[in-house]
């Protein structure tokens, strides 16, 4: 085998779609002396992405269902209570809300306040190394003896797990946050990587405070996923409204939805919209688009009631079920379409949601809902607790988002948007700088230079 060899898992969706379908995969093949193993879920994940992406320097290794060793349990439990966010107790409460035990959430809020703190994750994380014995990745190890291991997902047990067996060899290990609310609002690493890439100053700042990684080993590298907004060409207004079967000159209002898991509104904020604008509140002629994530699916019966709205739902599933468990992958159509509805849209409107970034990516208005349409739902129902979390606070305080407080409210500032795009513009250029921090398009480059310097240091 070459001397030059680095493991890549790419068992999530969003792994995928940051490594494979961003310009860092091309960027690292540019090195001929690099051979990467891509290590997938399943044969036929395999196969799939063996179809676009082949190459002489790319090799797939399947790992199939992970064992988890003996004690790890105890790890993995400890790891979602000594992170102490506003993010994590939402969670808590959400839990509790759909019917976790009151003893549960109790434990689980002491165990926080006492142990969520930089000397208790230390000694947690000693013991983790020291006492656990995962043998999982080993003979791949064996068989291929790398260089260094790159991840961008270093909350799963599975990552986890090439990570301990790459300490354990001495292997170099890089590990690239993946999304804005990452480091506050899943869990802490269980295991940390000798170089951590985050977006920008923000992440930056709370991988210090909350992954006790020192500072020298962390690196502002931008925000990958949004990249191709910097370079990318989108398709003309009249080519994606031909797309979408809508004439060019009406508005077009993007909706994005939080799902069946996590909303009871969506459907009725949808029908307060197509009411507004059947009783000409809303003074433009307008259709509305429903952006699905890649991680969830339509109801479709919904979906046949209201044949006025068009429904877009991105990305290729392999799995049947909604949220941290689908896996999922957007193609390179997929992304050109999100960047075409995203150039093309005159306003976003939602409760919180990642969409909100990429609108800010190019200017283009925002309007998150802070009213409830249904009263006395559960808290796990309730959208607008989402605006608690810790992530959509700094967000918020950018003032590139226009809360609303009433459907009056709502149709208003669609209006103003609507004949104002302008209006808000430097506190969306504020929001889009500190989540990119350079909006270059270099993210991919930077990131390279940092895996090529850490092989060369090998």
């Amino acid at each position: 085998m070459s001397n030059k060899i680095v493991f890549i898992p790419i068992l999530q969706g969003a792994e995928a779609k940051n490594i494979l379908r961003t310009r860092l995969y091309q960027l690292l093949l540019s090195d001929t002396d690099i051979r990467i193993v891509f290590f997938v879920a399943s044969e036929a994940k395999a196969e799939y992405y063996k179809k676009e992406f082949s190459h002489p320097q790319v090799l797939y290794e399947v790992f199939g269902a992970y064992k988890r060793p003996r004690g790890s349990e105890i790890f993995e439990y400890l790891k979602f209570r000594l992170l102490r966010t506003s993010t994590i107790d939402l969670r808590r409460k959400r839990a509790r809300d759909m019917g976790g035990s009151i003893f549960g959430y109790v434990a689980s809020y002491i165990l926080t306040r006492a142990c969520a703190n930089r000397l208790c994750r230390r000694v947690v994380r000693f013991f983790d190394y020291y006492c656990i014995r995962d043998n999982a990745f080993s003979q791949y190890f064996d068989r291929y003896s790398p260089q260094l291991i790159v991840t961008a997902h270093l909350f799963g047990e599975i990552e986890t797990s090439m990570l301990r067996e790459a300490k354990k060899r001495g292997v170099r290990s890089i590990g690239i946050v993946n999304s804005w609310d990452k480091l506050t609002g899943r869990a802490i690493m269980r295991l940390l990587p000798d170089i951590l890439l985050v977006f920008n100053e923000i992440q930056k700042k709370e991988a210090l405070r909350h992954a006790d990684i020192d500072e020298k080993n962390i690196i502002v590298v931008g925000a990958l996923p949004f990249d191709y907004y910097a370079y990318g060409t989108p398709s003309t207004r009249a080519e994606f409204t031909k797309r979408l079967g809508v004439e060019p000159d009406k508005k077009i209002l993007v909706y994005a939805p939080l799902g069946r898991s996590n909303s009871a509104s969506d459907w009725d904020i949808l029908d307060l919209l197509q009411s507004c604008m059947r009783d000409g509140k809303i003074k433009h002629s307008a259709v509305v688009l429903v952006r699905y994530p890649p991680n969830d699916f339509i109801d479709e019966n919904e979906a046949k009631k209201r044949p006025s709205i068009i429904f877009d739902v991105p990305g290729v599933r392999f799995t049947k079920k909604r949220g941290f468990g689908l896996d999922w992958d957007m193609t390179q159509d997929d992304l050109q379409h999100l960047l075409d509805t995203v150039a093309h849209a005159d306003v976003f409107v939602s409760y919180g949601s990642t969409l909100i970034l990429d609108a800010a990516m190019l200017d283009k208005p925002i309007i998150n809902i802070n009213f409830e349409m249904r009263k006395n739902i559960p808290l796990s129902q309730r959208p607008t607790s989402f605006y608690e979390t810790e992530h959509y606070q700094k967000a918020l305080r950018t003032g590139g988002i226009r809360m609303v407080s009433t459907a009056d409210e709502l149709i208003e500032w669609i209006n103003v948007y609507f004949s104002h795009p302008e209006c808000d513009h430097e506190s969306r250029l504020r929001l889009r700088d500190e989540q990119c921090w350079r909006f270059d398009g270099k993210a991919a480059e930077r990131i390279a230079d940092v895996i090529f310097s850490a092989m060369r240091q090998e």
